[in-house]
């Protein structure tokens, strides 16, 4: 019997967050995104939805596992003041702390050979009332984070203008 074939490119990724490892990971990096559109709705088909107006996206995110739990590791998930549970500074925009989120694919990995290689989110951001909940004990630690990409403004042609929340190399 053959086996069923595909393009399944496995393999695991390594995570910088302002150009500094944050330690190894358990399991998939997830990217997840949605879309914001306004919902055209028409009588004739009893207040039926028949269209979409493209309000921008929802959001895009990556979760991950973390294992480790260090200074670099710490600065991502708290990059709001110096000690953990202390915000320094109120009633500033997350895009100052944001900082680039880096994944690259495992070298001799299908991921390295089929791609994304790395994928940059530039302003990444612990997700706003994404709980941190970590064990204190002698056990593993497994720290579950959720992060959010804010977007960049992009050119797209002379006067037009999108967002970008990431790039593929």
């Amino acid at each position: 019997m053959a086996a069923i074939t595909g393009d399944f490119p496995p393999g695991p990724y390594a995570a910088t967050w302002n150009a500094t490892d944050i330690g190894l990971m358990e399991g998939p990096i997830r990217h997840q995104q949605s879309v914001i559109a306004l919902p055209i709705r028409a009588s004739k088909f009893g207040q039926e939805v028949i269209d979409y107006i493209l309000q921008g996206t929802g959001g895009i995110f990556a979760a991950f596992m973390l294992k480790e739990w260090n200074t670099n590791t710490k600065a991502a998930l708290w990059p709001f003041g110096t000690t953990q549970g202390i915000t320094n500074q109120r009633g500033l925009l997350l895009n100052v702390f944001a900082k680039p989120l880096v994944l690259t694919a495992m070298a001799s990995t299908p991921a390295a050979t089929e791609g994304p290689v790395t994928r940059t989110y530039p302003l990444a951001i612990l997700l706003p009332g994404h709980t941190l909940d970590y064990t204190l004990g002698p056990v593993e630690r497994n720290i579950g984070v959720i992060m959010c990409a804010l977007p960049e403004q992009e050119t797209i042609s002379a006067g037009a203008f999108g967002t970008r929340h990431f790039t593929d190399t």
